[in-house]
């Protein structure tokens, strides 16, 4: 007979993000996931009993989108609570509360293939 491993909370953080996440995508039909370290460490704990030692503190989570403009509509959306702001990385945006990074990953039909996500990366030129 196995044992009852130990029920370990998710940390309100992450918790928090994936809220607001879930309200910016609500209506949309597309799926996200956490995933990296931070999946790993609640599956180590909750499943495993593991205590697990991080050498990142971000947050990832992966997002099945059609296009490039449902990126940009997730991202504006999450900006537009004021609880997220922009970096300088194109998947990047800062969750404020905890000064956390949350990283975006797209995939599904995004992708080119084989399996590569080509970041859209607009240029700004200076005319004058």
């Amino acid at each position: 007979m196995g044992t009852t491993k130990p029920r370990i909370p998710v940390d309100p953080i992450t918790v928090g993000v994936t809220r607001e996440i879930a309200a910016c995508l609500s209506g949309t039909g597309s799926p996200f996931m956490l995933v990296g370290a931070t999946a790993r460490d609640i599956l180590l704990q909750n499943v495993h009993g593991l205590t697990p030692s991080r050498a990142t503190r971000d947050i990832d989570f992966a997002v099945a989108l059609p296009d490039w403009a449902a990126y940009q509509a997730l991202r504006a959306g999450l900006l537009a609570t004021e609880r997220f702001c922009d970096s300088t990385q194109p998947q990047r945006l800062i969750y404020r509360p905890s000064q956390t990074d949350i990283d975006l990953i797209p995939f599904g039909v995004i992708e080119r293939a084989p399996a590569t996500v080509a970041w859209f990366v607009p240029v700004w030129v200076a005319t004058g």
